[in-house]
């Protein structure tokens, strides 16, 4: 079996994406100065290729990123404002036309048409060099964080507008997180 490769001008991460019966997977690229996205990205099994299915404007540059397993509408992304400060951002993203990531067609957009990702929800309160975040996979609406000290857990509400950290806990000292920020 041969590897099948694509390629970004600067990419630092990619996660697969559930919900489908195609295997796909997101690419978030890191550029310092803008002009940051996410890449749809289907493997093709019968001619071994990976496929573009869709192109997302992210203006930051993008550290770590994770498609909601439980609505393809969601992406949660970690970035780097280039603000020049120590703090990262977090943030929730809801694809454009409200189609789900699943549902993407084709990504022959030119760069400047390209429909930016629609913000859902800040992950306000992140320190330091926030490192990943990920959905949790049974409770709806739940993500968590992790920073140079610190697991948070956040959770979204009903209606995907606001997204409030519910759980705090020190890297490394291996207690139970308590509960607010």
């Amino acid at each position: 079996m041969s590897a099948a490769i694509y390629g970004t001008e600067v990419s630092r991460c990619v996660a697969a994406v559930a919900g489908s019966d195609e295997t796909l997977f997101v690419v978030g690229t890191q550029k310092l100065r803008g002009g940051n996205e996410v890449h749809l990205v289907a493997h093709d099994r019968d001619r071994n290729t990976l496929v573009n299915r869709a192109v997302w404007a992210h203006h930051p540059e993008i550290w770590d990123l994770q498609p909601c397993p439980s609505d393809g509408r969601l992406l949660a992304t970690i970035y780097n404002p280039s603000t020049g400060g120590a703090n990262y951002g977090g943030a929730v993203w809801r694809v454009p036309g409200g189609a789900s990531a699943t549902d993407a067609g084709d990504a022959s957009t030119a760069a400047s048409d390209r429909q930016p990702l629609e913000s859902a929800a800040s992950l306000v309160g992140l320190t330091g060099t926030a490192q990943c975040v990920r959905w949790n996979e049974t409770h709806r609406g739940v993500l968590a964080t992790v920073d140079e000290a610190h697991v948070k857990t956040w959770a979204l509400d009903a209606g995907g507008g606001k997204v409030e950290c519910t759980a705090r806990g020190a890297v490394g000292e291996g207690r139970t997180p308590a509960g607010g920020a």
